[in-house]
């Protein structure tokens, strides 16, 4: 098990069910080609599972994972989609928490935070006291995408109304599966996801966006190349 960690846990909970998150599993595996380490916190009850070992009590310590996964509706990760996922699916391709949809900050950090997008997870967050403990720490990155997390329902729900609907037709449609969707109906305060035909008008009304001009979704304001 992982020792004293700088993130308060409990304090994070409350902000996301505060914002209708509830259910959620955050996830971080350390490892390539194998799982050398796992981390992971259920929102409810606010507990957290840590697991470092050899590749001879992966098999238990996935089986662990599972069990303590019980209950979670979607899963929280920096790069869960692309990394997390696709290494547990590698391992263990019949455990049922891979069946579960995934919110993954690598994809929203950069919307919600344009001028300092969380490319890197650990670096963002108060050096000075992440300094004090191990850095390649699953459990301890799991806690800080929770909190990351957080932060970001906070940004997006001061954007602006026609961004966000933007933000989440272009998501929902492009990462199928997933917990995005789920993310921007908290966000948005709304039953239904948009359909493209929704976002079209918006970006070519509000951001003078024309098929006819070589703009890159990056062009649009509020995304990772539109700085000032």
């Amino acid at each position: 098990m992982a020792g004293k960690h700088w993130n308060d846990v409990n304090k994070v909970a409350v902000r996301l069910k505060a914002h209708r998150l509830a259910g959620l599993l955050s996830l971080d595996l350390e490892g390539r080609e194998t799982i050398g380490a796992c981390g992971a916190v259920h929102v409810d009850p606010s507990t957290t599972h840590a697991w470092r070992g050899d590749i001879g009590t992966l098999r238990s310590a996935l089986a662990k994972l599972e069990s303590f996964a019980d209950g979670a509706s979607c899963l929280v990760g920096h790069n869960i989609i692309e990394h997390d996922l696709v290494l547990l699916s590698k391992q263990a391709p019949d455990l049922a928490l891979l069946r579960l949809p995934a919110i993954d900050t690598l994809y929203l950090s950069p919307l919600a935070f344009p001028e300092n997008p969380y490319h890197h997870l650990v670096k963002q967050y108060h050096e000075p006291a992440l300094a004090r403990v191990q850095v390649n720490d699953p459990l301890l990155d799991a806690e800080l995408t929770l909190e990351l997390l957080a932060d970001i329902v906070d940004a997006l729900k001061k954007k602006d109304s026609d961004l966000l609907l933007t933000w989440h037709a272009l998501l929902a449609a492009a990462v199928k599966g997933h917990g995005l969707d789920r993310l921007f109906r908290v966000v948005r305060g709304v039953d239904a996801t948009p359909r493209m035909e929704d976002a079209i008008p918006v970006i070519v009304q509000k951001y003078n966006y024309s098929p006819d001009h070589q703009k890159t979704p990056d062009d649009l304001p509020g995304t990772r190349s539109n700085k000032k």
